[in-house]
């Protein structure tokens, strides 16, 4: 076996990985052929090749890693080269020796977590590679004050130095992101691989010891996986601290920065960051708006909701049937008709308006009112509104087809046409259908035949000169390619030229070579020397001179019709 990466020496101890090939620091083996020990610096292998994997935290937490190649110490094993190496192998079993700028060491509290390969489970060794545990975790946490966390394949406890494991009853456990553990000391995980659990719990424990900060992008919902279950909140620090009792049957996520949705007996209430029941789960459903503040809360099925503030505090607005929130308004549905209102709840518009319509648009996680006007219709015509519930000047409008801050497409008499908030046609009303605009053109159709339309003078100037400057760009790349293919036209000329000119030069040399062959001939014949196989020769000879003379007859006809451009 040849040693193919280390870590060096700390404290005697290094770990040292090998691989079955005569290659060395060369080699391009798998990291699967790649075979572990742990080596004392006098006393040689301490923890046979291939009995662990060290898939140690210690290694990805305490050192500064530049993962670059280091050989082992003299005298007990060859310095080898390491220029040009390729990273084939566990990346954390590289460490540049010069980025130790402490003292550390491999081991946590004299332990060292391994993979046993045997077992298929996690253990962990002493300092003499002797086993201190046994390999039969799925997850382990570094060793702090004597004891780490640990996983087992239907339980969650500590294990001592000694190997001895406790139980803490729990069953289940998911992290939540920004420093939150679900924890529950019943149920069980759904059909999930041993491998993904694993993956999972590793994740878990290894955060339990740290202060999370990040924010989880995904939502994460407990009853993806983990089924019977009763979950309590816990910090994600040394302390674990319990903020919640265990009653709740599922957590999820929100988009709103540390609050939680959790359910009981099939309601479900809101959960900020410390743990406090901002709605106690005894609500039929919460729906909320993830770019706003607010929350429409239902009591029963069917019922009506009711606006809140995510803190809690009550928005007076009668209650309501549906509802869509902007930044600065809110459109409430009641008995099937719509009103409008400000955030504070007041009424803006009484809800006597049979549909509404609106531009509500998606911009990097926000909810926008990027007309920032509604139209409400009346059972007859749209009437516009700003979203201070003031009536803009526009009427007579019998459809509205989409809408801008400053106009909209809008139809009167059957015939469609753009209007702006004052009242002023920018483009006729003379139109079966005009699209929604984009950079400020729009496709407007009139008789089976379509035509641009645009929302101003300027934007007409800017899609004219960007037609131009389009025009311009074809025409250069137009006289690009023709200049490419006369190029390529001239290469090929130059090639059969030169090919034409290869043939001739080499059936001149064959007929000046044959001229000498056929008097070397003549020559053994006037000798009498093998006279008849000369003659046949000489005859031969004369037959290939005469093809060939007629073959370079043809490539000089060839080649003057190149010259002249034939």
């Amino acid at each position: 076996m040849r040693i193919v990466a280390t870590t060096g020496w700390v404290e005697d101890r290094a770990i040292i990985g090998a691989c079955q090939c005569e290659k060395g620091l060369g080699c391009d083996c798998k990291s699967e052929d790649i075979r572990y020990a742990l080596a004392d610096k006098k006393r040689g292998i301490l923890a046979d090749f291939g009995d662990y994997d060290f898939v140690m935290f210690q290694l990805m937490s305490i050192r500064d890693v530049n993962r670059d190649f280091i050989p082992f110490e003299k005298p007990l094993y060859e310095i080898l080269p390491l220029e040009n190496r390729k990273m084939s192998f566990p990346m954390w079993a590289a460490i540049k020796a010069g980025d130790i700028k402490k003292k550390e060491s491999l081991f946590q509290e004299d332990r060292m977590i391994v993979y046993a390969k045997k077992e298929k489970a996690l253990g962990f060794i002493d300092r003499d590679g002797k086993p201190a545990g046994l390999a039969k975790y799925i997850a382990l946490s570094d060793f702090r004050h004597g004891k780490a966390m640990a996983a087992l394949k239907d339980d969650f406890g500590k294990v001592d130095l000694d190997g001895r494991y406790e139980s803490d009853g729990v069953k289940c456990i998911l992290s939540l992101g920004r420093g939150r553990l679900a924890v529950s000391k019943k149920g069980e995980f759904k059909n999930i691989s041993l491998d993904l659990r694993m993956q999972m719990m590793t994740m878990v424990l290894s955060q339990w010891l740290q202060k999370m900060n990040r924010k989880e992008k995904a939502i994460i919902n407990t009853e993806d996986f983990c089924r019977n279950a009763q979950w309590a909140i816990l910090t994600a620090d040394e302390k674990a601290q319990t903020l919640t009792p265990f009653q709740y049957s599922a957590v999820k996520t929100t988009y709103w920065d540390g609050y939680y949705f959790v359910y009981r007996d099939g309601k479900v209430g809101l959960l900020d960051h410390d743990g406090k029941e901002v709605f106690k789960p005894t609500y039929h459903s919460i729906v909320y708006n993830e770019a706003t503040e607010f929350l429409a809360v239902q009591r029963e099925k069917n019922g009506k909701y009711q606006l809140y503030k995510r803190d809690g505090s009550f928005v007076a607005l009668p209650p309501f049937d549906d509802f869509h929130v902007a930044e600065r308004s809110l459109l409430f549905k009641v008995d099937g008709k719509w009103g409008l209102a400000d955030i504070n709840g007041r009424v803006l518009l009484e809800p006597n308006y049979p549909s509404v319509k609106y531009v509500f648009k998606t911009r990097q996680n926000r909810v926008i009112n990027d007309g920032a006007n509604y139209a409400f219709f009346d059972g007859r015509h749209y009437q516009i509104f700003d979203r201070d519930g003031k009536q803009l000047p526009i009427t007579d409008i019998e459809e509205v087809t989409a809408q801008y801050r400053d106009m909209l497409i809008a139809s009167r008499r059957g015939r469609f046409g753009v209007i702006n908030i004052d009242n002023e046609v920018i483009v006729p009303f003379k139109y079966d259908g005009i699209d929604p605009f984009d950079s400020g053109r729009a496709v407007a159709r009139i008789g089976g035949i379509s035509t641009y339309v645009y929302r101003s003078k300027e934007a007409k100037q800017m899609w004219q000169q960007k037609a131009q400057r389009e025009r311009q760009e074809a025409i250069q790349r137009q006289r690009a390619e023709e200049k490419r293919q006369r190029e390529a036209a001239a290469q090929r000329e130059r090639q059969r030229r030169e090919s034409i000119q290869r043939d001739i030069d080499r059936m001149s040399w064959r007929i000046t070579q044959i001229d000498y062959e056929i008097t070397e001939c003549d020559h053994k014949i006037n000798n009498d020397v093998m006279v008849n196989y000369y003659r046949n020769k000489r005859e031969n000879l004369r037959i290939e001179r005469r093809n060939l003379r007629r073959q370079l007859r043809e490539k000089e006809r060839q080649r003057l019709a190149v010259a002249v451009g034939f």
